[in-house]
């Protein structure tokens, strides 16, 4: 969705030892070893420094209620702004991890697990992330991260001062870019629901706070049962990246979301979302999974 979502799922496993990567690994497992790795590393750093450690230049962060940020220096500065909780420890148990046919470019999601470590006797936050990675090498480095659900203690402190690096729609992902706008427009004439259920893949999915929904036919009757077909969705790619083959890419973007409140006064609400796409055997681009999370109504 695109829109803030509380993710609780099913028990997870004990995070796995990190070991180091190798060049002759698979790339799916060792895309997944690195997840661990940054996961070991947050616990033990926080997430400020994880990501500082194990992302890209330009990586892109979508932090809940905070406007897009891209670029390591940003991300950073935005996390340690949370100051209560800059040195949260956080946990990212995958859940699904798939690497793009050249094995440099993948994707994953999972469950997101937070604990104050200067508390211990608090309770755990449990949410979700996507996630986008590319190969450098024996490497994997973080492209686009995306924290879902109430994971977080407080309201979010955006800098005055962060920095900006431009969004671009890169040549490789003009394709998942397209069809994210297509997307939109679908939304806007016939509604969300319908949109969801057109542009999800036959196993892509969408997260909702008692589960997740699969395919074209759940992703819209849940969509139909929580009344998101009574808003008016808008939104807007701005940012797009993947796989040099093409095969898999990931989109990020702007959303508002127009409905009414029970008592019939208008509500609004604005958002940002990471996308994740693959390439069909018929050369069209269908989303894998999506998730999003509260922004301010100030684009930067």
């Amino acid at each position: 969705m695109r829109v803030g979502i509380l993710a609780l799922l099913w028990p997870v496993p004990a995070t796995a030892r990190a070991q180091s990567l190798s060049p002759s690994e698979p790339p799916r497992a060792s895309l997944h070893q690195a997840i661990t790795e940054l996961s070991v590393l947050s616990a033990r750093t926080g997430i400020a420094q994880a990501l500082a450690t194990s992302s890209d230049s330009q990586v892109v962060v979508l932090w809940d209620g905070a406007p897009i940020v891209r670029g390591i220096v940003a991300a950073k500065r935005l996390v340690l702004a949370q100051r209560d909780y800059a040195l949260l420890q956080v946990e990212l148990l995958p859940q699904l991890v798939e690497v793009a046919d050249d094995g440099q470019f993948g994707v994953s999601w999972g469950v997101l697990v937070a604990r104050d470590g200067s508390l211990p006797t608090a309770p755990l936050r449990v949410g979700r992330y996507i996630g986008a990675w590319k190969r450098v090498g024996a490497e994997w480095r973080v492209v686009a991260f995306a924290p879902l659900g109430a994971v977080f203690p407080s309201a979010t402190i955006v800098p005055v001062d962060l920095p900006s690096i431009p969004f671009s729609i890169e040549p490789r992902a003009t394709s998942f870019a397209r069809a994210d706008s297509l997307f939109a427009a679908l939304a806007g004439k016939q509604g969300a629901p319908a949109a969801f259920a057109s542009f999800v893949a036959l196993d892509g999915m969408t997260f909702h706070a008692d589960g997740i929904a699969v395919g074209p036919l759940n992703v819209r009757a849940r969509m139909d049962l929580v009344g998101a077909g009574r808003s008016q969705w808008e939104w807007k790619p701005v940012i797009a990246s993947g796989a040099a083959d093409g095969s898999l890419g990931y989109t990020v973007g702007e959303a508002t979301i127009r409905g009414k409140r029970p008592d019939g006064s208008a509500s609004i609400a604005y958002s940002k979302y990471l996308t994740i796409w693959r390439r069909q055997s018929d050369g069209s681009a269908r989303f894998l999974f999506d998730g999003g999370n509260a922004r301010p109504p100030v684009s930067r």
